[in-house]
């Protein structure tokens, strides 16, 4: 019998048939015609040495190339961001997203009829705000889509939103909620009274240590939940209550594989994430090497659910190395921001130059030096050369430069000056206002400006 982490043949894989049913309608896209061209599948070993599917090859095969059904039969086009390339095309069927609601069923279990939720996640591309909006339309919940890359909703707007409606549920990155806690503290809100409606936080987009959901639950006083996957794959994953990623073992299969052999790796050992996702009717991929670090976690989750429960610690690309030692993301981020309750603060930058992690930490407290005890056992924990730099309140993260960003309006080709007191003469003059800068805000930025300048060139 083959193990895939803690998922076997016999208990936690699809009905060979559906397998086979699909493989057959796959080798005739573009994806996947000349990969498995002579190939067959008539058992699980078959399915199990079929050549993996890697990001390349889905760049190669053109935004069409993973499409599994005539296309007036899918609903949604998605791409990535492009960030490390190309973008990699996939497609939605109606059906898709609702199989996405149900898989996603513990990141969204606490929304309920008339609850109000606001969608921070930008509506371009990304998967989580659709499947917000779906499972409100079909559930129950109302929707206020306030995307944070939309022209209308800055920050100050959001906090201002949350406390008129008395908004319940946010959905947004992890760094979201940070930001608006300083935000919040800037514009004088207190985040439990003015703020206190908000119950329900719904990350994604990036994985949630431990520590950073601990942090967040215990500063707006709400519950953390978080999905994980990818434009391409779907959901993967999504945590209960403990914060523990359960696999959505009845939509997808799970591979962890060494990373240079390719092989199975033993049972809780560390490895790529492979995955086929044979729930999407639109583009369902086989054997895809996600490029992300997990583990299979073996200890059984304390909510008690016997779904699988995976651990990722960040992109193959993301590891870094120093000295032969390795650390990981997930590591990396847990490890500082225990070491940064002392100073009350989850603001953290980290440098990495040749010979040591130079860890940039806000202090909110004003604490300017960490205790010997917690750098030796930082130290422990990464076992890399480092150096901490503890700096000011509002260093590392300006508060003031988000408030003083531009607004950006409706795009407007006319200006009646006798009404309009800002008397646009171009459209860009039309479509951005920029807020005006007094001399304490115009020294603050000039004094950034000279101490990154020294510090880029003493950091070496």
């Amino acid at each position: 019998m083959r193990n895939i982490g803690q998922m076997t043949v016999n208990d936690r894989l699809p009905s060979l048939t559906v397998i086979q049913e699909i493989f057959n309608k796959i080798r005739c896209n573009e994806l996947y015609k000349k990969k498995y061209s002579g190939l067959s599948l008539n058992t699980w070993d078959d399915f199990f040495n079929l050549p993996l599917t890697y990001k390349e090859d889905i760049r190669a095969s053109g935004p069409e190339g993973m499409l599994a059904v005539p296309r007036d039969e899918a609903w949604h086009y998605h791409e990535s961001f492009g960030t490390t390339g190309t973008p990699i095309s996939t497609w939605f069927t109606a059906d898709d997203y609702e199989c996405e609601i149900n898989q996603t069923w513990r990141w969204t279990s606490e929304i309920k009829p008339g609850m109000l939720v606001l969608n921070r996640f930008p509506y371009s591309f990304a998967v989580p705000p659709f499947i917000l909006e779906q499972k409100c339309k079909r559930d129950g919940g109302i929707i206020v889509p306030a995307g944070y890359l939309s022209w209308n909703v800055s920050y100050p707007r959001i906090l201002e939103i949350i406390k008129r409606l008395k908004i319940e549920a946010i959905g947004c990155l992890p760094s979201e909620l940070i930001m608006l806690e300083m935000i919040a503290e800037k514009c004088g809100y207190d985040i439990k009274k003015d703020l206190g409606s908000l119950n329900h936080i719904l990350m994604s987009g990036q994985i949630v240590p431990a520590a950073l959901k601990e942090y967040i639950e215990n500063r707006w006083d709400a519950s953390v939940t978080s999905v994980y996957g990818s434009t391409e794959t779907g959901g993967i994953a999504s945590t209960c209550k403990e914060g523990s990623l359960h696999i959505h073992s009845d939509a997808i299969i799970v591979e962890i594989l060494d990373p240079v052999t390719k092989a199975t790796v033993n049972d809780g050992d560390i490895g790529v994430l492979v995955v086929t996702s044979y729930y999407r009717k639109a583009a369902p991929l086989f054997r895809y090497v996600t490029g992300d670090i997990c583990r299979m976690v073996q200890e059984p989750c304390k909510c008690k659910d016997t779904t699988p429960v995976i651990q990722v610690l960040g992109r193959m690309d993301d590891v870094i190395n120093i000295n032969n030692e390795k650390i990981y993301p997930y590591n990396l981020e847990q490890s500082i921001l225990e070491f940064a309750k002392q100073f009350d603060s989850a603001v953290y930058f980290v440098i990495v130059t040749k010979k040591k992690l130079h860890i940039r930490i806000e202090s909110h407290n004003g604490i300017n030096k960490p205790t010997v005890d917690s750098l030796d056992e930082l130290r422990k924990k990464l076992m890399v050369p480092l150096k901490v730099h503890v700096c000011r309140k509002g260093e590392l993260l300006d508060v003031g430069f988000l408030l003083r960003s531009p607004e950006v309006y409706k795009p407007n080709k006319f200006s009646d000056w006798r009404t309009d007191p800002r008397k646009s003469i171009t459209f860009t003059e039309a479509l951005i206002k920029w807020p005006e800068i007094g001399f304490n805000e115009f020294r603050d930025i000039v004094q950034r400006f000279i101490k990154n300048a020294i510090l880029r060139k003493i950091i070496r």
